[in-house]
């Protein structure tokens, strides 16, 4: 369920009433997923790096397009705002590290939620991984609630697609894994991570080939991966952060044309998974990951569970939806929830809108204690 998944599993079964996480793909988001909790990514720099262990040697990570943040984890959006509001009370966040920019909190911006409506944006597919059931269903659900809530809420079409290849092509730059490779200082790779090892280190002159032989027998997303995870020049990967910088400053002009305070989409491709599986199921996080690159802050928030219609997943015929379908069975009461996303540095209002969703959705976390 990502690195805080552990902090995850703690606040679901009641052991801690407030958790940290840190995410750069989903960390945060997709254990609170899984789990039924909520969890919020901040805007990029919004919070404190400062005595966070980085997984590469000497503490320090050169890849510096994909930022990763600390984030709350809760059971509840008051108290994800809770801790976000005490960190920087009275400027203590800037005077503790002076990297981070002098941002007060404007709490009023969060407890307006009750006040002002808001207009959201709303999608349930992002072209890259097909949505399970339940995620589509919880997100339709939230739409009518906030509707009937006397909020405005229209659909958000974009190609979103593009920029989760974008976030492969760039994460994938330096060639070989060698990041993972370089924090292991000299540890065994953990076996989920061999695919990906084994697509990084494909030699480049046979990459056109297999890609080719993939798109051939349907498996176009193992293709694309074969074609474009792989080592780039310098030259190539600013010429890919350029890429994604247009596609970023295209969808804010979609985001301000339509007016938008908020998107809701989902937080995830499928419910949480058998232990394993994530290895064949990477692609799902791209809801999560497409939101790292863009750096707009984003949060979850669990609404329902999986009902045992649902187990089915139904998506393109390619391995990827294998391993989808295996990992539907038995994912009855599994949480599943909605994503809220805003654009960059209105973590307040992205607070108050996952604020808004809980209030009007009106479900609550179960008591495995109960």
């Amino acid at each position: 369920g990502g690195s805080s998944g552990g902090e995850a599993s703690l606040l679901a079964a009641r052991g801690s009433p407030l958790g940290l996480g840190t995410d750069i793909a989903g960390s945060i988001r997709g254990p609170s997923l899984f789990c039924g909790i909520c969890g919020f990514k901040p805007t990029p720099g919004r919070v404190s790096c400062k005595g966070i262990a980085v997984p590469r040697p000497n503490d320090s990570n050169g890849q510096a397009v994909v930022l990763a943040t600390p984030g709350p984890m809760a059971r509840c959006v008051d108290d994800l705002e809770l801790v976000m509001r005490v960190w920087h009370e009275d400027g203590k966040m800037h005077n503790d590290d002076s990297v981070v920019p002098p941002l007060s909190w404007k709490s009023d911006i969060y407890t307006s939620s009750s006040k002002k409506k808001l207009k959201f944006g709303y999608f349930t597919d992002d072209g890259y991984f097909d949505s399970c059931a339940a995620a589509k269903r919880a997100v339709i659900e939230t739409v009518e609630a906030l509707k009937e809530a006397g909020h405005e809420v229209v659909e958000l079409k974009f190609n979103f697609e593009q920029l989760c290849w974008s976030f492969v092509k760039l994460m994938s730059a330096e060639g070989g894994l060698q990041g993972f490779i370089d924090s292991l200082e000299g540890e065994e790779l953990n076996p989920i991570y061999l695919f990906l090892y084994k697509t990084a280190n494909i030699p480049t002159f046979l990459r056109p080939f297999l890609a080719k032989i993939m798109d051939f027998t349907g498996q176009n997303r193992i293709g694309g991966l074969v074609r474009e995870a792989r080592p780039r020049s310098t030259y190539d990967y600013w010429s890919q952060n350029a890429t994604m910088k247009l596609q970023k400053k295209a969808l804010i002009k979609k985001w301000e044309e339509l007016k938008l305070d908020a998107v809701v989409c989902p937080p995830g491709g499928v419910p949480a998974m058998p232990h394993g599986m994530s290895s064949k199921l990477a692609q799902a996080s791209s809801y999560t990951f497409l939101w790292n690159i863009v750096h707009f802050p984003a949060g979850v928030v669990p609404t329902t569970l999986v009902r045992a219609d649902e187990e089915k997943y139904e998506g393109r015929k390619d391995s990827i939806t294998a391993a989808a379908k295996i990992a539907g069975v038995d994912s009855r009461n599994m949480p599943m929830g909605v994503q809220v996303v805003t654009l960059p540095w209105k973590d307040e209002l992205c607070l108050r809108a996952m604020k808004i969703v809980e209030d009007v959705v009106k479900w609550k976390i179960p008591n495995p204690l109960a």
